[in-house]
């Protein structure tokens, strides 16, 4: 079993909403509409390979995640912003060296993040985000106008794309052996 991280966590959300004025997505005003709250949060610990399962399926609905993930990390900062520490439990996968019974006996795909609620697992970041917002209760993450909230799953969508092209272009620059540009002399 891995150690216990016997530290507490501070969690500080801060959530804005930006309004968008047309289609092409200029930011015509950014109101100041900013709510931060603090959370005092003991982390448990991150389960590995040598972890034994938790008990599944009993009722208790946890998010599965990875502290260092950003895909986990916006589920995680949704569930704080909604005000569910209680109501919702976290279990923290070690992403290398997961727990066999989380593919097995959980979530087949064997990503994270994922929730496990009603006798159900879903996962996907951007869908938990979707489900937390209208299964529980707290504060609505989307505005009610359609286009508004339109324009928000499509700024989230979008962010997802960036950091994936981003982590992409890391990759290739740390795996693609580069050459310094030899200078040229005028002649």
């Amino acid at each position: 079993m891995s150690k216990a991280r016997n530290q507490t966590f501070w969690v500080s959300v801060i959530f804005a909403v930006i309004e968008l004025s047309d289609i092409a997505f200029a930011v015509d005003s950014i109101p100041a509409v900013f709510c931060v709250i603090n959370v005092e949060e003991v982390l448990p610990p991150v389960l590995d390979s040598t972890s034994e399962s938790p008990p599944l399926f009993d009722g208790t609905t946890r998010l599965y995640l990875n502290y260092e993930c950003p895909f986990c990390q916006r589920v995680w900062i949704v569930r704080n912003y909604k005000g569910l520490h209680d109501k919702i439990k976290l279990i923290a996968i070690h992403l290398r060296n997961k727990p066999g019974w989380y593919k097995e006996k959980l979530y087949p795909e064997n990503k994270v993040p994922s929730l496990e609620h009603n006798g159900k697992v879903i996962g996907e970041s951007l869908d938990l985000i979707k489900y937390l917002d209208s299964n529980f209760e707290g504060p609505a993450l989307l505005p009610d106008d359609s286009w508004a909230a339109f324009t928000s799953l499509l700024m989230m969508m979008a962010s997802s794309s960036w950091y994936k092209l981003h982590k992409t272009l890391l990759q290739l620059t740390i795996t693609v052996p580069l050459h310094p540009i030899q200078s040229v002399e005028p002649s």
